[in-house]
């Protein structure tokens, strides 16, 4: 199969010469032409979509060829994702003037940050020359400024905290989140004027700079700045932070559908998502382990304030989807046909964040494919359920957990919601979800 576009409308004659490229390509590798797609101008094209149709009626195993990657869009981001629409139906794509073995691979390599690697050498020396001079670069840890010299110099009512949570650390044998509980209810703040965290007073007593050692890009200068600790204080707080870090057990990926979108009823802050596990011994001396995910909220966890709230995850993910069901769903075919489409946006959308990681570098492309598969025929599911509505709700969650809608795989579920709901507040007793329509408030 072939596939030609042109940016202009209309160019004709850049149409024909791509179609005389493609079959002088079948004839030299002996391959039989079974269709051709075009289209003309920008988005939307609905050559590119017929392609798609006709593949997904076809059997797997059929080479797409056009001319080169740049046919399929203007950007990275839109030649991946058609690529990866092409793949994931079991067509292999060839661009003939590439002659590229594995087009994903390349073009990820390609539009990552990885490209100007020689530009970025060059700038990673010149910092770690500074480096090496002890010069401060980027924003100075908590208790320092840039001086006249370059160097870090004290600020003093930042010092005063630093070395408080080391001596309530040291000496009071305080934890992490009490240390943060306390600057918290003294009305301390951070640099920005954010309440203490865990993680903030974790990054203080572990960062070397305050027994005057500067560290950046691989260099360690000692006695480059004037300290906030000695480093006896700095050496027993390492002991005491390695003595008391568990040894780790080997992970296990946990999904949380509605990560970064529940919110505690009575302060505002995000819940996280957590795990318990439990282990215990049936009648017959058989042992059974099991994992329990629920939300709890952050601001208890890390900075010591508001109450111990939490939520079950699986109750709390299926009353989600329940309320999304409801909103999007009706009696009228008409919008039983919005609710599928507003699904299948969601999990598009979420495979174009994917696609973004990996041009970024953050995700390879086995993984981007292995991602795309999932989230791309759930999207088609959808979409085919859109075509031919039915006056019918979707079958609400039920005591399996969440609702087949939402996809099999975690990683598609996770697409839906992330794509469907605005924000989750919860209250011990209820909650209130705020929906999205991504057909209203996401439009290309």
């Amino acid at each position: 199969m072939g596939y030609f576009s042109v940016a202009a409308v209309p160019d004709v004659a850049g149409l024909r010469s791509q179609e005389a490229c493609f079959y002088r390509y079948c004839d030299t590798a002996g391959l039989r032409p079974l269709a051709t797609f075009s289209d003309q101008g920008p988005e939307p094209r609905p050559g590119f979509t017929r392609l798609v149709r006709f593949l997904e009626r076809a059997k797997p195993g059929i080479t797409v060829a056009l001319t080169c990657l740049e046919r399929l869009g203007g950007s990275p981001l839109e030649i991946a994702g058609r690529l990866l629409e092409i793949e994931t139906l079991g067509a292999r794509l060839h661009a003939i003037d590439d002659d590229l073995a594995d087009p994903l691979t390349a073009l990820l390599v390609a539009g990552s940050a990885r490209k100007p690697a020689v530009r970025q050498d060059k700038a990673r020396q010149q910092l770690q020359q500074k480096a090496m001079q002890a010069h401060g670069l980027g924003k100075p840890p908590f208790g320092y400024r840039i001086g006249p010299d370059s160097r870090f110099a004290v600020v003093p009512e930042e010092a005063t905290m630093v070395q408080l949570i080391y001596r309530l650390y040291l000496q009071e044998r305080m934890g992490l989140r009490l240390i943060a509980g306390h600057l918290n209810e003294r009305g301390l703040t951070t640099r920005r004027g954010a309440r203490w965290s865990v993680v903030t007073v974790r990054d203080i007593l572990r960062n070397p700079v305050y027994q005057g050692t500067y560290s950046r890009f691989g260099v360690l200068v000692s006695g480059s700045h004037p300290p906030l600790v000695s480093r006896e204080t700095f050496r027993r707080a390492q002991e005491r932070r390695k003595a008391a870090t568990p040894e780790r057990q080997p992970a296990v990926e946990v999904h949380f559908a509605l990560s970064g979108l529940v919110y505690c009823g009575y302060c505002g802050s995000r819940m996280v998502g957590a795990t318990r596990r439990q282990a215990w011994l049936r009648k017959d001396r058989t042992q059974v382990r099991a994992v329990y995910r629920y939300y709890r909220c952050g601001s208890r966890v890390n900075q010591s304030v508001c109450g111990y709230h939490t939520h079950r995850a699986d109750d709390l993910e299926a009353a989600v989807a329940g309320d999304v069901a409801a909103y999007l769903a009706g009696p009228e075919a008409a919008t039983a046909a919005r609710f599928h489409l507003a699904r299948a946006r969601a999990l598009r959308d979420g495979l174009l964040a994917r696609v973004k990681d990996a041009l970024a570098g953050r995700m390879e492309g086995d993984a981007l494919r292995q991602v795309a598969g999932e989230l791309l025929s759930t999207a088609r599911a959808a979409e085919r359920a859109a075509a031919h509505p039915t006056p019918s709700r979707p079958e609400p969650p039920g005591d399996a957990g969440l609702p087949p809608w939402l996809g099999a795989s975690p990683g598609a579920q996770r697409a839906v919601l992330q794509g469907l709901v605005q924000r989750v507040v919860v209250f011990d007793d209820h909650w209130e979800t705020e929906v999205r329509d991504p057909l209203e408030h996401n439009q290309p």
